[in-house]
C-alpha cells in the first residue's frame, strides 16, 4: 500500500510547493480551505494596499503643481492604466472573477502582505506596489483609471456656487463674516460715519450700481443689528441660504 505524503497549510505557509497530483502529496479539505482562504486575502488585501498606495503618492505630487499642470498630468496616466486591464472583460475586473486569479499566490506572497498590513496598522506607509499576476495588476489600474477619470472631471468642472441675487441675502453673509462691523469701525475712525457714504461702499462690493439699489442697502443697514426687525436683512430665509453657503465652505456660522 502506498504511503502518500500530506501537505499542509504550514508547508504552503512556508512556501513549498503546492503537489499537483496525489502522487505529490495529499491535501485535506480542512487545509485546502485554509490555502484558499489565505489566497483571497493576499488577492484583495494586497489590491486594497497597493491602490491606496499609488492614489496617495499620486496626489501628494499633483497638490505640487498648477491646476493646468494638474489636468495635463491627469490626462497623461489615464491611457497607461487603460492598457494595463484592456485584455480582460469588464465583467471580470470588475466582480474580480477570473480563473487563474490566485496564479502565483504563495506563502511568501501572503506572509509579506500580512506584514504591509501589520505596519499600515501601526501607522507605517511603506511601498506597496507589489504585482502577484497580470489579473491581479489590472484590478488595480482598471480602478486607478477610474480614480483618474474622477480626478480629472474634478478638476475640470466649474466650480459649483451659490450665486446670492436678494440684497439682503448679500447683506447678511457681509454681516456674519464681520465685514459690517468692519466697514463700520472704519468710517468711526476717519469721522465720517454717513449712512449714505457707507451704503455706497457696501453697494460697490455688492455690485449695486442704481440709486434705489444703493437705497435699499441704507435702509437695510440702519436696521441690521436689531434682529427680529421687520424691515432688518437678518431675515429666517437670508439666514437659512447663508448658513448652506458657510457649510459648503467648511465654516461655522458665528453671528447669525
Amino acid at each position: 500500500m502506498e504511503n502518500f505524503s500530506e501537505y499542509t497549510f504550514n508547508d504552503w505557509l512556508d512556501n513549498k510547493p503546492e503537489p499537483r497530483n496525489d502522487l505529490e502529496g495529499i491535501i485535506a479539505p480542512k487545509e485546502l480551505k485554509k490555502i484558499f482562504e489565505a489566497k483571497e486575502y493576499t488577492f484583495e488585501t494586497s489590491f486594497k494596499l497597493t491602490l491606496e498606495y499609488y492614489k496617495r503618492d499620486f496626489i501628494e505630487d499633483l497638490n505640487k503643481c498648477e491646476i493646468r499642470d494638474k489636468i495635463e498630468i491627469i490626462k497623461e496616466v489615464i491611457p497607461d492604466a487603460q492598457s494595463n486591464f484592456q485584455k480582460f472583460k469588464k465583467r471580470e475586473l470588475i466582480k474580480q472573477d477570473y480563473p487563474d486569479k490566485f496564479l502565483g499566490i504563495n506563502g511568501h506572497e501572503y506572509n509579506m502582505t500580512k506584514r504591509q498590513e501589520d505596519g499600515l496598522n501601526n501607522g507605517i506607509y511603506g511601498t506597496f506596489s507589489s504585482k502577484i499576476n497580470d489579473f491581479h495588476s489590472a484590478v488595480i489600474h482598471y480602478h486607478l483609471y477610474k480614480f483618474y477619470l474622477e480626478l480629472l472631471e474634478e478638476h475640470q468642472s466649474p466650480l459649483k456656487i451659490v450665486l446670492l441675487t436678494n440684497i439682503g441675502h448679500k447683506l447678511t453673509l457681509l454681516y456674519e463674516l464681520g465685514f459690517i462691523d468692519l466697514i463700520n469701525k472704519r468710517f468711526i475712525e476717519e469721522n465720517s460715519d454717513k449712512a449714505m457714504s457707507k451704503a455706497k461702499l457696501i453697494g460697490s462690493l455688492l455690485g449695486c450700481d442704481q440709486p434705489n439699489d444703493i437705497e435699499t442697502v441704507r435702509k437695510y443697514l440702519s436696521y441690521i443689528e436689531n434682529l427680529g426687525h421687520s424691515k432688518s436683512p437678518l431675515t429666517k430665509s437670508s439666514i437659512n441660504e447663508v448658513k448652506k453657503i458657510l457649510q459648503d465652505c467648511g465654516l461655522t456660522p458665528k453671528n447669525i
